[in-house]
């Protein structure tokens, strides 16, 4: 019982980081759309952005289940147990939430183009990520190989955003 709780403390704080990304890019990015879907279906401000928290939710447990599932098939392959698995998804889940908020932070006080924040906070959020793993207890070829499967996953990332 206590696993589950202290994964919901951890799990809670990057949803609620990763939601504020969207519903702020949403926002300022998609401004007409979410005028005329709040028009459409008749809907308050309240409303809408409760609906835009749960897509946000459901964006956010989709990408992190997609991110721990190749780490840890990656991790697997090296012949790592459970409990550097474990390290692994509190790493990633407190990495995702210093990239969201980062990400808030810079488009709200650094003159950054979007691509640029993207970047820029992926290689904030590689570092942090190595840093959070290289204080566990593993072999320097499970270290290795996480960093190694985090870098590509961002810069599968980042040249998704530089290509749109």
């Amino acid at each position: 019982m206590k696993a589950w709780k202290d994964d919901l403390l951890i799990f809670v704080p990057y949803l609620v980081a990763f939601n504020l990304v969207i519903i702020q890019q949403i926002n300022t990015q998609y401004q007409d759309v979410i005028i005329s879907v709040r028009t459409e279906l008749d809907m308050s401000n309240f409303q809408l952005n409760i609906f835009l928290v749960l897509i946000g939710t459901v964006f956010a447990v989709v990408i992190y289940l997609v991110n721990y599932l190749i780490l840890t098939t990656g991790l697997s392959l090296v012949n790592l147990s459970g409990e550097v698995n474990q390290q692994v998804k509190y790493s990633l889940l407190l990495g995702d939430t210093l990239v969201s908020v980062a990400t808030l932070f810079t488009q709200e006080y650094i003159d950054l183009s979007s691509e640029l924040t993207i970047i820029l906070n992926s290689v904030l959020g590689l570092l942090f990520f190595a840093g959070l793993l290289y204080r566990r207890e593993m072999s320097k070829k499970s270290f290795f190989t996480a960093v190694i499967i985090r870098g590509a996953l961002y810069m599968v990332n980042s040249i998704w955003v530089l290509l749109k």
